[in-house]
């Protein structure tokens, strides 16, 4: 407790490139609170970067330039400074269902469809 920590967002692609990446995280807002969302170097364009910490989530939307139809293969593409309360266990999770448009997202290069195909969890535990 006492000491922030950093919890990076980060795009693995296989096969396809990403043009864009919609990622909302979920978080004990008893735990730990968000002190700022910083932007990554992959994507040229964060046209949102916001917490509410009362609500416990995150929302980052990342996109490459209109004339870009390459897109990128993956890296970070966030990271959020976050500030302990209190100790114990707490998880960051990616608001996710397959196929749901109005949760996190990763639309491939040149494209409009969804293909982002599974999230990974962290689990946190401050002492």
């Amino acid at each position: 407790v006492g000491e922030n920590f950093e919890a990076a967002i980060v795009l693995a692609t296989k096969s396809r490139k990403a043009g864009a990446v919609d990622a909302i995280l979920t978080f004990n807002p008893d735990l730990f609170q968000v002190v700022a969302v910083n932007e990554a170097t992959i994507f040229t364009e964060y046209p949102q970067l916001k917490f509410d910490n009362t609500a416990g989530k995150v929302a980052v939307s990342a996109t490459t330039s209109l004339d870009d139809q390459e897109g990128v293969e993956g890296g970070e593409v966030a990271r959020v400074i976050f500030s302990p309360l209190k100790s114990g266990q707490g998880e960051i999770v990616f608001l996710f269902s397959p196929g749901s448009t109005t949760d996190s997202n990763v639309v491939g290069a040149g494209a409009t469809e969804d293909i982002l195909g599974a999230v990974e969890n962290l689990q946190i535990t401050v002492k």
